[in-house]
């Protein structure tokens, strides 16, 4: 059940995840999310 909520989390936030398993060494699993773009709001003060 956790895995699940991971993946319906990091899919609705536009991820992936993978999953890899190797007999005897275990399993892997990794999620990418996207970069966040920040724009850059200055304070009027701040303009001068």
């Amino acid at each position: 059940m956790g895995l699940a909520l991971v993946r319906r989390l990091v899919e609705s936030l536009g991820g992936q995840i993978a999953v890899e398993s190797r007999l005897g060494n275990g399993t892997t699993f990794r999620f990418t999310l996207p970069v966040a773009a920040v724009e850059a709001v200055r304070h009027p003060v701040e303009v001068g």
